[in-house]
């Protein structure tokens, strides 16, 4: 039973209120909090605005994790001096960088080291941003060659904040989630604004999505059954997750793609499918992995599950479950 406690305004007096119907589950969020909220939604503002500072503050730490991911990284840089080669080499033109999500300038350093002959780096997060523009100074590329802008990646405007439309699109908005972050929106409103040529590279290019059903099991802390808290390890967002013990998960079917996206042509709306699954192995199924294919140009591929078991290399993006009721 679940009692909310609350001082009373007469006489400081407690009172216990009993909320046995409500399940604690119930009460967390169970939808992350949106700038169109914020600006539509009084009463979510302040809250809104303060998960924002408390996350601006926190994301140059979480920031080191992207710079130590080799296997993103080095993708990423391949993908970059590809496209740039590509733009010079196939169309005999400079090539324009549009970098959504530049975190502290390291693929923007890239494709200007490549040739590129200006970069537009945008970032959401304030220090993130200011980290970016100090990077850049520190390696000697001016403000003839970059600009940096603090804003959300669906806020860009044409002239004001992207000079000339692109011809090369760098997209760092995505998570273990895959679209948690932004990803469409930013594609998206990238095109439609005319930020970017039409034939514009984009990196990434595509993405399958994959889902397996698992039985989750989960193991005993000091001789304890604490399994409760699991449900709760990736409420609300897939971001948050913890990686899992080895052997905290048996797999009982093969993984089959679920989803295909083409960034060239978003999706404009939510769709629904079913996936069939042969089911090879006993086991109580409740929950599904999922874990997605990155197709950053030809021949560069980003996996954000190498093995199920494989817990221990650094990596910012990695695999999330889903847990069924």
């Amino acid at each position: 039973t679940a009692y909310e406690i609350s001082l009373g305004l007469v006489g400081s007096e407690m009172c216990i209120r009993d909320r046995h119907r409500v399940h604690p589950r119930d009460a967390l969020p169970i939808s992350l909090l949106t700038p169109f909220q914020a600006d539509t939604e009084y009463h979510i503002k302040d809250t809104y605005n303060y998960m924002t500072v408390q996350a601006d503050v926190r994301m140059p730490r979480k920031h080191f994790k992207y710079l130590r991911d080799d296997a993103r990284r080095d993708a990423f840089a391949r993908a970059v001096r590809s496209a740039v080669a590509a733009v010079s080499a196939e169309r005999h033109c400079d090539a324009r960088v549009l970098h959504l999500g530049c975190g502290a300038g390291y693929l923007t350093m890239e494709a200007l080291r490549a040739g590129a002959h200006h970069v537009l780096a945008c970032d959401r997060w304030l220090y993130l941003a200011m980290a970016c523009k100090e990077s850049l100074l520190a390696n000697g590329y001016g403000d003839d060659q970059v600009k940096v802008v603090y804003k959300r990646p669906t806020d860009l405007r044409v002239l004001r904040d992207v000079p000339v439309a692109c011809n090369v699109c760098v997209n760092e908005m995505f998570d273990d989630g895959l679209l948690s972050r932004g990803l469409l929106p930013s594609f998206r409103h990238a095109a439609e604004k005319s930020l970017l040529l039409p034939d514009a590279i984009l990196i990434p290019n595509a993405a399958t999505v994959y889902v397996m059903p698992v039985e989750w099991r989960v193991t005993t802390v000091c001789g304890l059954d604490v399994s409760a808290v699991n449900a709760y390890r990736h409420a609300p967002s897939h971001t948050s997750g913890t990686p899992f013990a080895p052997g905290a998960i048996r797999v009982l079917a093969p993984p089959r793609p679920a989803w295909h996206f083409d960034f060239q042509n978003p999706p404009d709306a939510s769709e629904r499918k079913t996936v069939d699954f042969a089911f090879a192995s006993d086991g109580k199924w409740n929950a599904v992995v999922f874990w997605y294919e990155l197709r950053l140009c030809e021949g560069v591929v980003l996996l954000s599950l190498i093995h199920i078991s494989e817990p221990t290399r650094p990596r910012l993006i990695s695999y999330a479950v889903f847990c069924l009721k």
